[in-house]
């Protein structure tokens, strides 16, 4: 695959492709190339202004400058995670977290904990089995603790934001398909959303605009979500 965009120079559509490379290429000793290819993609973006497309560059090269030690590795997994949150992607944003937090663990460990709490949540919620069991064996090898680490947030029977925006499109009658759309969701992950957001409020689709207007009311009368 990496072969095929370098030949074709479809750097501009296949950009999320970069740091899988690059973390396969210094995985398997490939340093000098990891770098040449990562060069070579951020010239052929220079122009680019996609989210999407810096978020990719900034995730290759904070694993070029984890490999080599760098502190600074943690700014450039934080400026793509704060990329793929703005963009609504939640799953690349916890990948980042998790790069975050294996790169600070060694010198911040409560701020490691702190985000790799906050990507093992956002796995859970996402139904992402594989990758929460990864993030726990990682959170264990690093000695960081459980889920309950500093920062965590729990929300209980309380609508989760994401849960809150599928809610909310819910009671307009959008389909899963077209929430998908708007929300930049895989369809399965909107399923597992929306079943989320059924159960905590105790109805069906049909009453999602009422029950979601009753839990908006009990929770003003409660001084707002616990």
């Amino acid at each position: 695959a990496l072969a095929t965009a370098r030949q074709a120079g479809a750097w501009a559509r296949t950009a999320e492709l970069l740091p899988v490379a690059v973390a396969a290429l210094l995985a398997t000793g490939g340093r000098d190339e990891a770098e040449a290819v990562t060069e070579e993609a951020a010239e052929a973006l220079a122009d680019r202004g996609a989210p999407a497309v810096s978020a990719a560059l900034d995730q290759a090269r904070g694993l070029l400058l984890a490999a080599a030690g760098e502190p600074c590795a943690v700014d450039a997994f934080t400026r793509a995670r704060d990329r793929w949150q703005d963009i609504g992607r939640p799953y690349e944003a916890a990948r980042a977290d998790e790069r975050i937090a294996a790169a600070l663990a060694a010198v911040d460990r409560a701020r490691a904990a702190e985000r790799m709490a906050a990507a093992e949540r956002v796995y859970l919620d996402l139904g992402a089995t594989t990758d929460t069991a990864r993030c726990r064996k990682l959170r264990r090898d690093l000695d960081l603790g459980g889920i309950g680490s500093p920062g965590r947030r729990g929300y209980g029977k309380q609508l989760s934001p994401r849960e809150r925006q599928v809610a909310e499109l819910l009671a307009q009658g959008t389909a899963n398909q077209d929430i998908a759309q708007a929300l930049f969701l895989s369809p399965r992950t909107v399923e597992h959303h929306v079943a989320n957001v059924l159960h905590k409020l105790g109805t069906s689709r049909a009453g999602t605009a009422q029950a979601l207007a009753r839990a908006d009311a009990e929770d003003a009368a409660d001084g707002g979500p616990g």
